[in-house]
């Protein structure tokens, strides 16, 4: 037995020791906890895109006509650049189709941002700007 330990001194180490521990293991569980909430964010953002993804699926399976006839509202732009092409009477695919990318570029705050969110839908779905659709019958458009 060493005669210099003292009982008291040793298990006040022991407490202090066990306290850091559990503040230690306090933090690291914190940590954890901020981490499954980013996972949660990151999983409901996918969620979102996976239904969007869905969704265009739906549409890359309408016919060629009928995808010329749907609203522009499924090309998912955001507000400014979708209310330019309605102020232009762009309102369908197909009114959108027909136009070439400096007719869209000289339309007022449509930039090439938008242009190029237009761009990669149209090809996403085997459109293109400056299509020849004189055999699309364009539908009726209420306003």
């Amino acid at each position: 037995m060493n005669p210099e330990a003292n009982p008291a001194t040793d298990a006040q180490m022991i407490v202090g020791y066990s306290k850091e521990y559990v503040e230690k293991i306090l933090s690291d569980l914190e940590m954890q906890k901020n981490k499954v909430k980013k996972l949660e964010e990151t999983l409901k953002k996918i969620r979102v895109l996976l239904n969007q993804d869905l969704s265009d699926k739906d549409f890359k399976k309408q016919t060629f006509n009928e995808k010329l006839s749907e609203s522009i509202n499924v090309l998912g732009l955001e507000r400014r650049p979708h209310n330019c092409l309605l102020a232009q009477e762009i309102l369908l695919v197909g009114d959108l189709v027909n136009k070439t990318e400096a007719e869209l570029l000289k339309i007022k705050h449509l930039g090439h941002k938008s242009l190029n969110n237009i761009k990669k839908f149209l090809a996403l779905n085997n459109l293109a700007l400056g299509f020849n659709c004189d055999d699309w019958i364009r539908p009726e458009v209420v306003k």
